[in-house]
């Protein structure tokens, strides 16, 4: 728990004049992430290649374990690097060790592996030549580097920008922050975690008094623990008549003029290369026993000897060695979501989840295991299996609830990708995006918090660890963890083209991907992963026609884990009158299909919709909304993914419900059916409809598609009786004043239902002083009636503030909202959920 006041001084208040007050803030990180303290390794004595006190070298010993003699590629490579005779004293690898005494665990204990033994001076020596040039930050500010240059510019904001970012990461996010701690050219980056402040306001002036704590790099290489150190600096703030602070640079004063921090910042990530270290060998030597055994967890080879996960398990690696079982032990409430993987394993390593009696539970996910609606309170227990190949080294995570993937990022090129989650009801939700790169190694994360009912919205090409890094823009897969199911969807923007695409889909061995229906400038794309992080997977595709011919077939490998964006007609052969696609897979896939059109003013339109899978398909599916009027138009598909014929009756409604035509028709085994509405419903057709039901006598899925005269462009899958619901949500409520959101609800049943909303604003509180809204007061929406309007008219008295609303209905219905952008020209849809 952060450990953060901010109390009125009592003698203050009493005895304060008109313009002066008192006041005090204080905080420190939660315990378990105080910055350990660390040797810094001058570079004029080179240890970690000469050795310290008496040690042989860090990277002597690491040769003689990698390579099985010394010296080796480790030592040729450090000498050049690592050790300068010549070089001034302050030069040395102190922002390495602040790094990683920030995101690393501390080595605390000597390690033996292969009978060589390591000494925490080792350990930590490697665990900093590790992060030499080696790790992502988060600058504040910028470096001195002599005359001419502003000494107070620690900051973009200057004085109030160093005063509140340490407010930001210590006192709000509970982290540590990195401080340049001299004002001049040398460089001495320490940890601070914790501060105090006192001040008194005059006038629009606030006196600051500011001490921070830090962890000191003045020790022994085999020190362990945190040696604090602390130094006191004193400035001036701009304050308003209220005491809220102005955005204004303030000012050093005192001894702080020229004694003061240079520049701050936090490291984000660790790199995955190095020019001679591997990071899971040293992460094996930190790891190190006394003993040799295999990893930290040691003993926890049975279920009575289980390593406790305590200490929150969202999001959290562990490192383990297979060289026998291994357990772990997470406690579980009733009713959670739980499931364990394991990132990059060997292959044979099995792992499996069992209760308090030794009951195995739980599903089989890809190198994993998933609980959903836990049963009861009480311990539970993983157990981690090894193969043929002992020693094989493991990260193993654990998490409460289920996971979300996105297998393609679009960052480059003016496009953006963006997150858009929302709070669940009685839910303080937070979640954890996990970036992977292009070699599948993760690169960077980012915590957010989810309070309930609130929209929270991330740009995934520059949120990691909450702040802009260049990482994030390099990253092509997201993994996305909470402590709740999500709600929400991913979406991607450039000029006027946007759509979105709901969360939630499950990774499949078998897909649909239907092609594009129109010709000319129009594409179709696609976008699939292998979701399996272990074994490589060959992807079979054939090409099919309206009747269900195979015209052509062809396969591509993925690896662990890849995932690959691009046209259709890339991944293999696609003769013209294909109409859709079949993918099979040894290994689940998840992904997803883009059409979109160029057209000859410069317009172009986009809509993307998950690749169709059984969780799709029904007997029974819906078009809740038949766009035929003001230059807009409906299409639909139609897939029969079985091996027998599958008779279809469409259905077309009034909106008030009166049946207006039907269609009887066949699709063809492995066919598809495909145009627009009109088609669809057939002869009987006439402006009147408002709304399509499709029934048939096995399970079919499809997808609807709007498309607009001036590059609107909009798709969803088709709804099924499942996604009829009492409690929808919608999750975008757009600035009415400026843009416009449309709502389609229908009600398929035959009985009257009464609909209300609650508006949130973005933080998820109630609006409309908790009233509800009401739709249609007293009359409701009639049994198989539809409504359509922009949602003003639907929910009179909607407050401007409105980021998200909640419906309720006495029935269960179905509703899809349609978003328009008015300056971009810009249309999406989503189904309401």
């Amino acid at each position: 728990m952060i450990n953060k006041v901010l109390v009125w001084s009592i003698f203050a208040w009493i005895s304060m004049v008109a313009t002066t007050l008192a006041g005090y803030d204080a905080a420190s990180v939660p315990a378990n992430r105080i910055p350990w303290s660390g040797y810094w390794w001058p570079k004029n004595q080179g240890g970690l290649v000469n050795g310290y006190s008496d040690h042989p070298a860090p990277l002597k010993k690491y040769d003689a374990y990698v390579e099985g003699f010394y010296p080796g590629m480790a030592m040729e490579t450090g000498r050049a690097t690592e050790y300068d005779p010549t070089a001034p004293a302050w030069h040395g690898l102190c922002d390495a060790w602040a790094a990683a005494s920030i995101l690393e665990p501390e080595a605390v204990r000597a390690g033996t592996l292969n009978g060589i033994p390591f000494a925490v001076g080792d350990k930590k020596g490697l665990l900093t030549s590790y992060y030499r040039n080696n790790y992502s930050a988060v600058v504040y500010g910028s470096r001195y580097t002599g005359p001419g240059q502003d000494h107070a510019d620690i900051h973009p904001g200057g004085i109030g920008g160093f005063h509140q970012t340490l407010i930001n990461y210590i006192g709000i996010q509970g982290l540590p922050i990195v401080m340049d701690m001299d004002p001049g050219v040398e460089v001495w980056s320490y940890p601070v975690y914790r501060y105090e402040m006192t001040w008194v306001d005059s006038g629009n002036t606030r006196h600051v008094t500011c001490t921070v704590w830090m962890a000191d790099n003045s020790v022994a290489p085999d020190f362990t623990g945190t040696l604090s150190r602390s130094e006191t600096y004193t400035y001036l703030l701009d304050i308003d008549a209220s005491g809220a602070l102005l955005d204004s640079r303030g000012q050093w004063t005192g001894d702080s003029v020229s004694n003061h921090p240079d520049f701050m910042w936090f490291p984000t990530s660790v790199g995955g290369n190095h020019p001679y270290l591997d990071r899971n060998t040293v992460r094996a030597i930190v790891d190190s026993h006394p003993d040799g055994s295999d990893d930290r967890f040691e003993p926890n080879t049975t279920m009575q000897t289980a390593y406790p996960i305590t200490d929150g398990i969202k999001g959290r690696f562990f490192w383990g060695n297979a060289r026998n079982e291994d357990w772990y032990r997470v406690v579980l409430g009733k009713g959670d979501d739980f499931y364990t993987f394991m990132l990059s394993p060997a292959n044979d390593l099995d792992i499996r989840l069992f209760d308090a009696d030794g009951t195995e539970v739980g599903s089989s996910i890809p190198n994993g295991v998933r609980h959903t609606n836990v049963g009861a309170d009480g311990d539970y227990y993983i157990r981690v299996i090894p193969g043929a190949t002992l020693g094989a080294f493991y990260n193993i995570s654990f998490f409460s609830s289920p996971s979300d993937l996105i297998p393609h990022l679009a960052t480059a090129g003016g496009w953006e990708t963006n997150l858009t989650l929302i709070g669940r009801e009685q839910h303080n939700n937070s979640a954890r995006l996990n970036l992977f790169g292009p070699d599948r190694a993760l690169i960077g994360h980012s915590d957010l918090q989810v309070p309930e009912n609130a929209r929270v919205h991330a740009n995934l090409g520059t949120v990691v660890d909450g702040s802009e890094a260049s990482s994030a823009r390099t990253a092509k897969i997201l993994h996305l963890d909470a402590d709740s199911p999500h709600r929400g969807f991913f979406s991607y923007t450039m000029g006027n083209q946007r759509t979105s695409i709901p969360l939630g889909g499950t990774p499949s061995r078998g897909l649909v991907v239907p092609r594009t229906l129109h010709e000319g400038p129009w594409y179709t794309g696609l976008a699939v992963m292998n979701t399996h992080p272990q074994n490589q997977t060959t992807v079979r595709m054939a090409a099919l026609n309206d009747a269900g011919r195979i015209l052509a077939e062809s396969a591509f490998i993925l690896a662990p884990g890849q995932h690959f964006a691009a046209p259709l007609e890339v991944f293999g052969s696609i003769p013209e009158d294909t109409t859709w696609a079949s993918l099979t897979s040894e290994q689940p896939l998840e992904g997803f299909v883009l059409w979109g059109f160029y057209g000859p003013d410069g317009q172009a339109g986009l809509a993307g919709v998950p690749l169709l899978r059984n969780q799709l398909t029904g007997r029974t599916l819906y078009l809740p909304h038949l766009a035929t009027y003001d230059g807009w138009t409906t299409e639909a598909a139609i897939v029969n993914n079985n091996n027998a014929p599958a008779a279809v009756v469409v259905t077309g409604y009034s909106a008030r419900g009166t049946p207006g035509a039907t269609r009887t028709f066949t699709i063809a085994p492995q066919g598809v059916w495909r145009g627009s509405v009109q088609a669809l419903v057939g002869e009987q057709w006439n402006p009147g409809l408002a709304w399509a039901r499709i029934e048939a006598d096995q399970e079919v899925g499809g997808y609807q598609l709007f498309v607009g005269d001036n590059s609107g462009l909009a798709a969803m899958p088709l709804m099924t009786e499942h996604d009829a619901k009492t409690e929808l949500s919608i999750k975008y409520v757009p600035e009415l004043s400026r843009d416009w959101l449309g709502l389609a609800l229908l009600n398929p049943a035959g009985r009257k239902t009464d609909i209300w909303a609650i508006p949130y604003d973005a933080l998820g509180n109630q609006l409309n002083n908790g009233n509800f809204l009401w739709y249609n007061i007293p009359n409701g929406l009639a049994g198989l009636n539809n409504t359509v309007d922009v949602i003003e008219n639907i929910f009179h008295g909607i407050p401007t503030e409105t980021h998200t609303l909640r419906l309720f209905s006495e029935q269960p219905i179905l509703g899809l909202g349609i978003f328009g952008e008015v300056l971009e020209n810009r249309v999406d849809v989503l189904y309401l959920d």
